[in-house]
């Protein structure tokens, strides 16, 4: 009989024993199962960081290109603008190379060589032809000349501080596209000088103004 409860004994603490082993190992597989999980976790917010901070980086990116396409959109208008503005000068510039201007005194010329520097224009001093003894006042068109063209010569002269007080058709000439600059005895002599913003918004430059 107390073999049979030795054997039972040994029995119950081997049982016991595979109990205890069966838990562990049911506890480590737990354990491991929790390991791989939280790695997995781990991997997959890195993997959604790792996606947000390439699509913040995208948006980013496609601003700064939206930026760069809006300055060159301007930057692009501005030259065509200008090219449109240069397109025009030289449209002009091409219409004032048929204007010639005339001058009677040499102590005009200075001033007027000056004033007529950037237009091109063909500028002639017609020494010894017999003048009143009183400067320079007023500019005479010849009636081929536009009231563009004689709004240019005259702001031009205006500009460098030539006093026109009148301007008026020219008379007893034989060249149409010709301006005369000359002191005239028709002028007043309190008549106003002529400025650029007065020629901008005055009917000049017209046959009886």
């Amino acid at each position: 009989m107390d073999n049979n409860l030795a054997l039972l004994q040994d029995l119950e603490r081997r049982e016991a024993e595979r109990r205890r082993r069966a838990g562990l190992a049911a506890w480590g597989s737990v354990g491991l199962a929790a390991i791989v999980l939280a790695v997995l976790i781990g991997a997959g917010y890195y993997q959604l960081a790792q996606v947000r901070s390439a699509r913040k980086t995208a948006a980013d990116e496609v601003k700064t290109l939206e930026t760069r396409a809006a300055a060159l959109t301007i930057q692009v208008e501005t030259l065509q603008r200008e090219s449109k503005r240069l397109e025009d000068d030289k449209q002009h510039y091409r219409a004032l190379a048929g204007v010639k201007v005339v001058f009677y005194r040499a102590e005009d010329s200075d001033v007027i060589h000056s004033a007529f520097a950037k237009l091109g224009l063909d500028v002639e001093l017609r020494a010894g032809v017999k003048t009143i003894s009183k400067r320079a006042d007023t500019l005479a068109f010849g009636p081929e000349v536009s009231e563009s063209d004689c709004k240019a010569v005259a702001a031009a002269l205006v500009t460098a501080g030539f006093p026109i007080r009148r301007i008026a058709p020219a008379q007893r000439i034989t060249e149409a596209r010709l301006l005369q600059i000359y002191a005239s005895g028709k002028t007043q002599i309190d008549a106003p000088l002529y400025t650029v913003d007065r020629l901008k918004h005055e009917p000049v430059c017209r046959s009886g103004s």
